[in-house]
């Protein structure tokens, strides 16, 4: 009885092994997997519409223009108020190497010099200008922007001048450090000073701008970043993101 028990259980086992060969090449299976659904694809952005009001994804957008030099260039040339001039590409050193950038000769409100920058830092210097730093000098003091002052966009160095430091964005051109702004009064507005003003329009102006700054750069660094950063807005185009 106990060894044709054990036969029987043999016997039962080998059979539902059939039946689940049988039911798994019924579904598909064996040696003939049926493939798996491939994850949607996401679709890449459009390129920017620098004349209409920007979206939320426009920080995106302008980055992805990196790697397209001939569409940014295009882009730059159909923006109303924004007139650039192409510059040659250059290097310096091994580590300073500059591609694809311009200077702007005409603007909603220039630079206090033609500086170079590429071409997506321009993008999204036009943008933050139309849409943030124009808008917020109406609200807190009636009146426009005529000229906004900096400390430079080009310096073939590492981050903060530390020789220890990664590259700066500086050094591609990649970047600008803006240290105050004139408005249409003449009067000026400098982060050093003013960013703890007692004048509360003058606070939350450069407040409002310094923030609106993150919606369209990669990098915003100011006074509280750190002390590199006490006397100017850092803006740049990189591949990381943070906004102080």
């Amino acid at each position: 009885m106990r060894v044709t028990a054990v036969f029987g259980g043999r016997a039962v086992l080998r059979l539902l092994g059939v039946m689940l060969l049988a039911s798994l090449a019924a579904c598909g299976g064996g040696s003939k997997h049926r493939p798996l659904p491939r994850p949607p694809v996401a679709r890449p952005l459009p390129a920017p519409d620098l004349n209409a009001p920007s979206t939320a994804t426009i920080q995106q957008q302008l980055a992805a223009l990196r790697a397209n030099p001939a569409l940014c260039q295009s882009l730059l040339r159909q923006t109303k108020g924004l007139t650039v001039e192409p510059l040659k590409d250059w290097q310096d050193a091994p580590q300073c190497v500059v591609t694809n950038t311009s200077r702007m000769l005409e603007a909603l409100v220039l630079p206090d010099r033609k500086l170079p920058l590429t071409c997506p830092m321009i993008a999204g210097y036009h943008l933050w200008v139309r849409e943030s730093v124009v808008p917020a000098a109406r609200k807190h003091f009636g009146q426009s922007v005529q000229k906004i002052e900096t400390f430079g966009s080009y310096a073939c160095r590492n981050r903060n001048g530390q020789s220890a430091a990664p590259v700066s964005e500086h050094a591609s051109a990649n970047a600008l450090d803006v240290a105050g702004f004139v408005l249409g009064d003449g009067r000026r507005i400098r982060v050093k000073a003013d960013w703890s003003s007692g004048n509360a329009a003058v606070r939350a102006f450069l407040r409002d701008v310094h923030r609106d700054a993150c919606r369209y750069f990669s990098i915003v660094l100011g006074p509280k970043a750190d002390a590199y950063h006490k006397d100017h807005f850092h803006l740049d185009m990189g591949r990381w993101r943070k906004c102080q």
